[in-house]
């Protein structure tokens, strides 16, 4: 049973019902020996005593008499391993670990609307397993105005309201304060930016562990906090949003694609359209007739390799 400060009442605590709700680390439980947090065993290495490589831990299930680590071998078989000291001689978190997670920070006034579309489906599992981390944060959280506000009349005049510097930097000093040894980059999504494809993607997974994406809205956002703070712009395409969320979840999505463990084998994206400069080919599936068009023959000879 759980007892969230500051609600008294039970029928208070109801819209948190068949939620997930995520703890930082800075306020999780302290462990006692020999347990572990689940984010932190997936990736881990599980070596023989022998110092042969068994393969990657990537799930934990639990049975109710001991927990059993999941593992995918070297050659993509799953082999599970009893977490109990007759089989697991020792776990070393800090050298196990060949890479860290690839964390995100979106930065947005709609935290609800970003995570609703990227706590699903493959990039949701990813998340579950520690593959890898998604937060929002909301900027509204961090404006020293009485009223919440974010933004403001334009200089100049013009239609539409600007969102202020005060809050967004307030709001990334927050976020970079925690980044510690990571590589970061700060991306503002904007119509100014350069253009995004796949190569970009594989450039922020190869080169960065923690991207930190800026949503703007209304008529974007003081550009004194993109002189100062923003590392890169990207733009997803000439067409007007009403914010950067969409552009963000977009960007967020086919980078966690490419974190290894996230799809269960590599060609999984090598093999997709825009990995190589080029278009995958047409796909079908059963029935072999749909409406009097039949599949291409040579899909049904085997000889199409």
């Amino acid at each position: 049973i759980l007892k969230f400060k500051g609600y008294d009442n039970r029928n208070d605590v109801e819209c948190y019902r068949q939620k997930k709700l995520y703890v930082t680390r800075e306020n999780a439980v302290e462990l006692a020996e020999n347990e572990y947090f689940i984010a932190d065993l997936i990736g881990l290495r599980a070596i023989t005593e022998d110092g042969e490589t068994l393969g990657k831990i990537t799930d934990v299930i639990h049975t109710g008499a001991n927990d059993v680590y999941v593992i995918e071998g070297e050659g993509g078989e799953e082999i599970l391993l009893p977490a109990i000291r007759e089989c697991v001689k020792k776990v070393e978190i800090a050298e196990g670990r060949q890479e860290k997670d690839m964390k995100f920070h979106i930065m947005t006034l709609f935290p609800d609307m970003v995570m609703q579309g990227l706590d699903t489906s493959i990039i949701g599992r990813a998340r579950e397993k520690g593959l890898l981390s998604i937060e929002t944060v909301n900027i509204r959280d961090y404006t020293t105005n009485k009223h919440k506000k974010v933004d403001d009349y334009p200089y100049g005049g013009g239609w539409g309201c600007v969102m202020m510097a005060q809050p967004l930097k307030s709001c990334l000093d927050d976020i970079m304060s925690t980044a510690n040894d990571r590589k970061s980059r700060v991306i503002y999504m904007s119509p100014q930016g350069k253009p995004y494809d796949q190569q970009t993607a594989r450039r922020l997974r190869d080169e960065y562990d923690h991207l930190v994406l800026v949503c703007g809205h209304y008529e974007g956002i003081d550009e004194r906090f993109i002189e100062q703070c923003v590392d890169e712009e990207i733009s997803i395409g000439d067409f007007v949003l009403t914010g950067g969320e969409i552009a963000a979840m977009a960007v967020a999505d086919s980078v966690c694609r490419l974190v290894p463990g996230v799809l269960s084998d590599e060609e999984c994206f090598t093999g997709e359209s825009h990995w190589d400069g080029v278009l995958e080919y047409p796909q079908y599936t059963r029935p072999e007739n749909w409406r009097g068009r039949e599949v291409p023959e040579v899909l049904l000879s085997g000889h199409h390799a």
